[in-house]
């Protein structure tokens, strides 16, 4: 159906196929009514990667948004995930309204990214000059970028100022976040 290359894994063939179904979708798409008034989000809920040099490699996953009447192309260098999409989205659209997700624009200059994940016991909070890791009981590590290349080696007690702030926001998240979980706040009825 789709032909292999020689020496191609099958990850590869997977990762060409979707590149080429995805350029027959928008040769189709942009042929339509609704495409100028369309906002395409092309992301993912993992990845694999064939090597895995850091923790920015292991959790990475892309975001393509692709709105050509409501946004110039650029290439926004920020730490953000995926509860940052609908607000990206409602600012994208000089969209006011009120929303659950507990995300923020990524077109907001104002505002740092950051992203929080969680692989119990172990919460990783990303921001752009490092990696800070917390089992919120014994474990806490940092690993900084240094020359835009992550330190294998925790540096935590060389960075414990800011791992101590760090803490203080993952746990403000983590709170708020089972808060509104707890009390049913996601989304509540009108």
């Amino acid at each position: 159906m789709f032909d292999h290359f020689n020496d191609e894994t099958p990850f590869l063939t997977s990762l060409r196929y979707s590149d080429f179904a995805l350029g027959k979708f928008f040769e189709y798409a942009k042929e339509q009514p609704w495409f100028d008034d369309t906002i395409f989000i092309l992301t993912a809920d993992h990845t694999t990667y064939t090597t895995r040099n850091d923790l920015y490699s292991v959790f990475h996953v892309p975001l393509l948004i692709y709105a050509p009447s409501f946004v110039e192309p650029q290439v926004i260098d920020k730490t953000g995930s995926h509860v940052d999409i609908l607000p990206t989205i409602l600012d994208l659209l000089n969209i006011e309204a009120d929303h659950s997700s507990m995300g923020r624009s990524l077109l907001d200059d104002s505002l740092e990214g950051f992203a929080i994940n969680a692989a119990f016991p172990k919460f990783f909070y990303f921001e752009k000059n490092g990696i800070y890791i917390d089992d919120l009981e014994n474990r806490r590590e940092y690993f900084p970028l240094i020359n835009n290349s992550m330190t294998k080696e925790n540096l935590f007690e060389e960075n414990k100022a800011h791992a101590d702030s760090i803490q203080h926001k993952l746990k403000a998240y983590i709170q708020g976040v089972s808060n509104a979980v707890n009390k049913d706040l996601i989304y509540p009825a009108y």
